[in-house]
């Protein structure tokens, strides 16, 4: 029989093997899948561009606001409009969007009142939609906040255009504009959301690059699926694998975020993603768990045993699997930090490595008994279906 070391022993072998494996899939295919998004990437075809709609939802005014919208009207694309949904007039974001009006004439405010029986997003998007020309033949879906280039709207829709899918989506990174720790750490977070797209089964639509076709659109009811959901793009992907339609990644079409991230805000923003997979991904979600609290476990034993070694407390003889869980660590930090745009100096960056995980698997406790989320100033309450039951101002 083995003594508690010994099983000790073997169990944290049996994880590190299984560690090592996700690792090295993260990083073959997320790399390579990152490289691909690259605006160098991007090879744009001779067309026929079918006409789009892009539906910008936007809500609240940063200081970017207005470049960042005005650059979703110059795309090199021949035949598009932009549509932006926002909730009231009283929004600062209608007034900033008012002053583009005049320059740009492909450009439209719509004012879509409060919503009742799904999350605000995804009202403003459906109203959008409304507004969209009869003829538009893509539907774009995107966020306010970020700055797209030029060739964005043509990376998106050639895939489309060329007959390879009915949905294509990109990605975005987040790019550091302080060193705090929870900004660093938001930006490693989505990093590794976007090194797990690497795996295509993995990947979903992400609601600030999407474009599908109107008429795949309206097949898969998703007018309706969102008129009672509190997310786009994790509803739309559980949609889109109920019906076995793929999805084809936007080469070239990466986006960057900029952000600054406080504690609370990171928290906030990583209850929601780990909350959404509960509503419609629940054993994806009950999976990423066990991993979460496993990688963490074993990191924080590792790291508790050569603390116990350097006090004089264990033999250093015994640290051999807890120094290769922790090399092993460093070693994909160090591996995919060339691939990050904004890591951070390295002392910083691992830093801000342990404290993701450990605010992930805080987040994912803080979703156990949950079924409601805050979203701005209202409160979701959903079924177990992912259905909004009810909306409260808070």
């Amino acid at each position: 029989m083995l003594s508690a070391r010994e099983l000790l022993v073997s169990l944290m072998t049996g994880l590190l093997a299984l560690i090592l494996v996700v690792f090295g899939v993260f990083y073959y295919y997320g790399c390579r899948y990152i490289r691909q998004g690259e605006a160098a990437s991007f090879r744009p075809g001779p067309g026929p561009w079918p006409r789009a709609a892009v539906i910008v939802p936007v809500a609240g005014a940063s200081a970017e606001l207005r470049e960042n919208l005005r650059s979703r009207l110059i795309q090199d694309y021949p035949d598009y409009q932009v549509i932006f949904a926002v909730r009231s007039e009283a929004d600062p974001a209608a007034g900033v969007i008012k002053t583009l009006l005049p320059e740009f004439p492909l450009a439209r405010l719509v004012l879509c009142g409060p919503a009742s029986g799904c999350s605000q997003k995804n009202h403003n998007l459906l109203m959008g939609i409304q507004a969209a020309a009869p003829d538009v033949a893509v539907l774009v879906f995107s966020d306010a906040n970020q700055t797209t280039p030029a060739h964005w709207l043509q990376a998106l829709v050639q895939p489309l255009a060329r007959g390879e899918a009915l949905v294509s989506s990109s990605y975005h990174h987040v790019i550091p504009q302080d060193t705090h720790l929870a900004t660093l750490g938001r930006s490693l977070a989505v990093f590794m959301i976007y090194l797990g797209k690497g795996i295509a089964s993995w990947d979903q639509p992400w609601g600030g690059s999407t474009a599908i076709k109107r008429q795949a659109f309206d097949e898969l009811q998703i007018s309706r699926l969102w008129s009672q959901t509190v997310v786009d793009d994790v509803s739309l992907a559980k949609r889109l694998q109920e019906a076995r339609v793929k999805m084809a990644a936007a080469v070239g079409g990466v986006l960057a975020t900029p952000a600054r991230e406080n504690l609370a805000s990171w928290e906030n923003w990583f209850i929601r993603q780990i909350i959404y997979l509960k509503f419609y991904f629940y054993l994806p979600w009950l999976l990423a768990g066990v991993g979460l609290f496993a990688l963490l476990g074993v990191t924080l034993l590792a790291l508790a045993h050569l603390g116990l070694a350097v006090l004089g407390w264990a033999a250093w003889t015994s640290t051999g699997p807890s120094l290769v869980v922790l090399l092993s660590l460093v070693v994909f930090l160090g591996l995919i930090r060339p691939v990050h745009p904004g890591p951070g100096p390295w002392p910083r960056y691992l830093n801000a490595a342990l404290l993701t995980l450990i605010m992930a698997a805080w987040c994912h406790y803080r979703t156990w008994f949950a079924w409601g989320l805050r979203w701005r100033h209202l409160y979701y309450t959903v079924d177990r279906q992912g259905l909004v039951t009810g909306i409260q101002e808070v």
